[in-house]
């Protein structure tokens, strides 16, 4: 569904929370205004909220090393059903996030098996046990 008009969404627009109707045309909004008419499928909303999508900075991926429990795809699929645009891995996997090598391979993952943005922490400290501070090397 590349064009169709969204109906009747809540919205916050212009600073305040407002019944519009959304036109999108091509994948791209073209505009947000009340009653728009156009030869598109339509959608009415009901009055349900419109929002960008949202960013949780605090995810576990568990891959590398915990596949078992999530995987950058299904943790990622997660996140996209849940309206999240964006997340942010933490570095406990196994290997722990505290080298370039293991970094580099995540975000190869990310780049194949990923459905929303995601980033991932680097431990600041090696193995994430407080001791010896992990130094990048540029």
């Amino acid at each position: 569904m590349n064009s169709c008009l969204l109906k009747n969404a809540n919205l916050y627009h212009q600073g305040i929370f407002q019944k519009n109707d959304i036109l999108i045309e091509n994948g791209y909004i073209q505009k947000i205004d009340t009653n728009i008419q156009a030869d598109v499928p339509v959608i009415d909303l009901q009055g349900k909220l419109v929002s960008h999508n949202f960013i949780d900075i605090h995810t576990h991926l568990r891959e590398p090393g915990y596949e078992h429990k999530e995987t950058i795809r299904t943790g990622s699929l997660s996140a996209l059903y849940g309206g999240y645009g964006t997340i942010v891995a933490m570095a406990n996997t196994l290997p722990c996030m505290d080298d370039m090598e293991t970094v580099e391979d995540f975000q190869q993952r990310v780049v194949d098996n990923a459905c929303v943005n995601v980033y991932t922490y680097s431990a600041i400290t090696e193995e994430l046990k407080g001791k010896n501070l992990w130094i990048w090397h540029v």
